[in-house]
Order: C-alpha cells, then sequence, then structure tokens
C-alpha cells in the first residue's frame, strides 16, 4: 500500500476571502464557519492535519488514505495525479465525492479545481449529520489551473462530508486537504459539564 504524506500544517497560504458565521441549533458554542480563504480558515484552526495527494495513486472507485476514504459514485473513478485528486465524470448527474474519515472532524478546508462545463450546474458540499448543505457555487471557472478554496467549521463534528454537482459529465480536482479532529476546547467543555451534570442529577 502506498505510504501518503500527512503532516501538520505550518504555513498560510494567502487567500482573498471572508468567512461567515452561523450558530446551529444544538448549542451556543456549536459553531459553524463558512470561509472561501485558506489564511482565515488556518487563522481559526492553527492545528490541523493536510492531506497533499502528492503519492499517485490508479484509478479506484474507493482510496484509502490511512484517516479517511475517498470515494465516489458507481459511473465514475477517482486517482491521484499531478499531486491531486482527480473525480473523472462519465455522464451522470449528481457526480459526487464523498470523504468519509475514521473520527469525527471539526474542521475542513480543501481547493476544488473545475475543468468541465463551467457554464451551468451547482457545487455544494453535505454533511453526514445534515448540519451543512451548502451551495459552493452556482458554477466553477472550467480552468484546471484556477482553484476554489472552501471550508468549514462545524463543532458538532462529522464523519463524512460530500461534495456533488449537477453538471453532467464533469470532471474536477481536489487538492490540500486540511482538517481538524479535535474540537475547540469550549464544546469539549460543553460536552464535559453536561456529563457532570447528568450524573450529579442520577446521584441525587
Amino acid at each position: 500500500m502506498a505510504v501518503f504524506n500527512r503532516r501538520r500544517a505550518v504555513a498560510q497560504v494567502g487567500l482573498g476571502g471572508v468567512a461567515i458565521a452561523v450558530f446551529g441549533a444544538g448549542s451556543a458554542l456549536a459553531a459553524t464557519g463558512i470561509y472561501h480563504s485558506r489564511t482565515d480558515f488556518l487563522a481559526a484552526n492553527p492545528a490541523v492535519l493536510t492531506q497533499d495527494f502528492s503519492t499517485p495513486v490508479s484509478p479506484s472507485v474507493t482510496i484509502d488514505f490511512g484517516d479517511f476514504v475517498a470515494s465516489t459514485d458507481a459511473t465514475t473513478t477517482l486517482d491521484v495525479a499531478g499531486g491531486r485528486l482527480e473525480r473523472a465524470g462519465i455522464g451522470d448527474t449528481e457526480n459526487s465525492l464523498v470523504l468519509t474519515f475514521d473520527i469525527p472532524v471539526y474542521a475542513l478546508g480543501i481547493d476544488i479545481f473545475d475543468f468541465g462545463n463551467p457554464s451551468s450546474g451547482e457545487l455544494r458540499a453535505t454533511t453526514d449529520t445534515g448540519t451543512i448543505d451548502y451551495q459552493i457555487a452556482t458554477y466553477v471557472n472550467g480552468n484546471p489551473e484556477i482553484s476554489l478554496f472552501w471550508g468549514v467549521i462545524d463543532e458538532a463534528g462529522f464523519t463524512s462530508i460530500t461534495f456533488h454537482n449537477t453538471t453532467r459529465g464533469d470532471h474536477m480536482m481536489f487538492d490540500d486537504l486540511q482538517y481538524r479532529t479535535v474540537p475547540e476546547p469550549s464544546t469539549a467543555l460543553l460536552t464535559l459539564g453536561g456529563l457532570a451534570a447528568s450524573l450529579f442529577g442520577r446521584r441525587r
């Protein structure tokens, strides 16, 4: 099995963008933030793991990267070439890339490249918890050398995220995935506080 590079992020990439913060219904601390700048994303998540997709992988519908598995629907294939994870569309709409993690993830950011049809379609991201169902773009540029960064913070946590689009036969590439597997201290303390209160209530 190929060995994949994984490292702590020590540098920030200067990309312009704006972070949008909203709050989930679970608790006041279960914040969800959407990012279009890797600089802002890393400033909010200094301790992330990185998969740079530097080791080539032959085409397959499923690729295991250690911490997570990348998969797609049966009519497309995945491969790693040129330092990017590529998903090739063959003609179906709702082509998808699914990243399934071994443990919950609380933040995720990724560069997205598209050399398919730039004139129509919609790109979305959805988590398995249903916390995020976000329209990333109504179309992506179509030039493989131009990337779109997209990131999310979700302190509720999720174990899988699906990127899917509605452009028929579209091809997409993904690079420099960064993710955080440790919840924010405030969220962890809230969880511990709830457990302590529950135990105290039972003893009474």
